[in-house]
């Protein structure tokens, strides 16, 4: 008999934070406050609201229904394809089509009024026509009234899921926020990575992979034995293992907890936003002069006209080319010297 071992051997690794990409991402806020965007998952997603299976709800529903696990995959699948694209998670795929011309990403719903899904995106980046991540009131056009009743509705989901996980007398209920990023379409610039560690010359296995810490992430639980013993350290959680109690929990709580985790919180690394004080008339250099203040200081802006009315808009954080392009040269070094666990 002929056995097998496989060893993986690291030629070279490198980190990258993208802490100040989400800063700048937030940019200029008119009170002086930018904050991520807190919102719960719509009725296009899928998620745990109270029970221990996942269910479709949120706005445009009476109820949430369950489906079946074909159906709930497929959500699943998409979710998972516009999240690698970078798409921003809060918005109706219906709306997530650039402004130009290009078709919705899925139709709106025939009961809602065509206007009600706007185009929101521009060059594969985020139109924030409502000032998502503001905590001041916008300064959108009236046109968008139906965005800033988004907006508003998001609030009011949070608060019904909170309200609704206090008032849940489940012991074994839990609370989880998760944290993300959306603006750069990760599929290309995996792609991109890919081509300049090639051109190096470099022919082996490479491997791109992207985390966000367990650690930002919200978990809250009752005071309760069971959510004590959740929320424990992972040595009291390992001794509990040895003795087949921790085990016997889990399915416990998989079969009976009361899971919510539907509020999610999500940072822009790019985004689009509407030029104040620009007119339409307004020449190039003027508008750029104008969103200078705006842009964080650390490049020159980026302004242009939409297509549809000749609104200016300007762009806040780095695109993800811009961003290949800063930490390329410190790439190629990485790879031609073999060094491991570097930052770029």
């Amino acid at each position: 008999m002929t056995s097998t071992h496989q060893v993986t051997i690291t030629d070279f690794s490198a980190s990258y934070s993208l802490q100040k990409e989400c800063t700048a991402g937030l940019g200029y806020a008119p009170e002086g406050v930018a904050r991520a965007v807190v919102y719960t998952q719509g009725e296009w997603d899928v998620a745990f609201r109270g029970g221990t299976k996942k269910e479709r709800g949120g706005r445009g529903s009476d109820v949430d229904v369950e489906m079946p696990r074909e159906e709930r995959k497929a959500l699943e699948a998409d979710w998972k394809a516009r999240k690698l694209h970078g798409m921003p998670p809060f918005v109706h795929p219906a709306s997530l089509r650039d402004i130009a011309s290009e078709a919705p990403l899925q139709p709106p719903p025939a009961s809602f009024a065509p206007d009600y899904f706007p185009a929101r995106m521009l060059q594969g980046h985020y139109l924030d026509f409502a000032e998502d991540h503001s905590t001041s009131p916008p300064f959108a056009p009236s046109r968008y009234h139906k965005l800033l009743e988004d907006r508003d509705g998001r609030v009011r989901e949070m608060k019904t899921i909170a309200r609704d996980f206090c008032s849940s007398t489940n012991s074994m209920r839990e609370l989880h926020v998760k944290k993300g990023t959306y603006g750069w379409d990760w599929a290309k610039l995996d792609e991109d990575v890919t081509r300049i560690i090639r051109s190096t010359g470099y022919s082996n296995t490479i491997s791109v992979t992207r985390s966000t810490p367990t650690k930002c992430d919200i978990m809250i639980r009752p005071d309760s034995a069971m959510g004590i013993i959740f929320s424990s350290r992972w040595y009291w959680k390992a001794l509990l293992w040895l003795v087949l109690v921790y085990p016997i929990l889990l399915i416990i709580e998989k079969l009976m907890g009361a899971r919510f985790t539907a509020i999610r919180v999500a940072f822009p690394l790019v985004r689009w936003r509407i030029l104040p004080g620009a007119s339409p008339d307004m020449a190039m250099d003027q508008a750029t002069a104008l969103a200078a203040p705006l842009g964080g200081g650390y490049r020159w802006p980026v302004v242009t006209q939409l297509p549809t009315d000749g609104t200016w808009v300007y762009r806040c954080g780095l695109s993800e080319d811009e961003w290949l392009s800063s930490v390329e040269e410190r790439l190629r070094s990485i790879v031609a010297s073999r060094s491991q666990g570097v930052s770029l």
